[in-house]
């Protein structure tokens, strides 16, 4: 699931928080935390020597200070010069088969969260694996393990995969799990274009249908978890964001689904609620296992 998760570390408060959840991902899933100092140090400026002397000086400094806290999880330790970050952690994912990577918000925006343009947003559209954004203030938060993890569910292979991994943390966590369904009703301007007498019958039709998607998704689980399933009205990314404010510890979501396989691709919802969620969000990549498979001979002569 998550065997393998890289946190961005470089010693700031955004760092810590990133520290924070890597630590708790790391403890439910026993994964590997490999913590990885991207330091931007200009090779022309001091020489070759220079340079891999104070990376290395730079990152003792920088682990020596968090790895006693550690102590209790296999974790590795990289160091890398880089400029962007993004590009370089971009990189070491793809080098270290990677599952996840971990970063803080940024210290930028009245919402300490990502800004278009940041390291974080870079990473996010297409990063090679599972990205997670630990929001501001969250290594100050209370230890322990999460207790309400929620899922973003819209029945599509992507969202399957979402409910899948959250499922399994949830299972590990012995924490209750919310699959959250939003019905998007309507625009004024679809409804100018349906057809006569088809509009209240779609919007009726569509939530019927998501409902029992819903249903037979949460059915599926196992009994421990408590599974609740949610079926919102409104605007999905509105939606969800109002849900996280509800006491959840954890909000999973999967990729927009579509473009390359094994990326992460943001799509207006994700984009919109990994900008402003309280609560630590993880974005799964696309999965080859959910893609439609090309009809074989005989289904296209058949």
């Amino acid at each position: 699931m998550l065997g393998k998760i890289i946190v961005g570390y470089d010693g700031s408060a955004e760092a810590r928080d990133a520290l924070a959840l890597g630590r708790l991902l790391a403890g439910l899933t026993r994964g590997r935390l490999i913590l990885a100092a991207i330091l931007p140090v200009k090779e022309e400026a001091i020489g070759l020597e220079g340079y891999k002397t104070a990376l290395r000086e730079d990152s003792d400094r920088l682990f020596a200070a968090v790895l006693p806290e550690l102590s209790r999880l296999d974790v590795e330790t990289r160091v890398a010069g880089g400029d962007p970050p993004a590009e370089t952690l971009h990189d070491l994912a793809e080098s270290e088969g990677a599952d996840a990577i971990v970063l803080g918000s940024t210290h930028r925006g009245p919402l300490g969260r990502i800004y278009p343009g940041s390291v974080a947003e870079r990473l996010l559209h297409g990063a090679p694996c599972a990205v997670a954004v630990a929001p501001r203030g969250f290594a100050s938060r209370p230890d322990g393990e999460p207790r309400v993890l929620a899922v973003a569910f819209d029945g599509s292979p992507e969202s399957q995969a979402a409910l899948e991994v959250a499922s399994n943390l949830a299972e590990t966590a012995e924490a209750t799990l919310r699959v959250v369904a939003v019905h998007e009703p309507f625009t004024p301007g679809s409804a100018a274009v349906a057809p006569r007498g088809t509009f209240d019958v779609g919007a009726v039709t569509q939530r019927e249908a998501m409902q029992e998607r819903l249903h037979d998704a949460v059915a599926e689980l196992p009994a421990a978890l408590r599974a609740k399933g949610l079926l919102l009205k409104g605007q999905a990314a509105e939606e969800l964001l109002r849900e996280t404010e509800l006491g959840v510890d954890l909000l999973i979501m999967g990729s927009r689904g579509r473009g390359p396989l094994g990326r992460v691709l943001l799509g207006g919802v994700s984009a919109r609620v990994l900008r402003s969620a309280p609560c630590p969000v993880l974005v799964m990549p696309r999965s080859a296992a959910n893609e439609p498979q090309p009809a074989t001979a005989a289904a296209e002569t058949g």
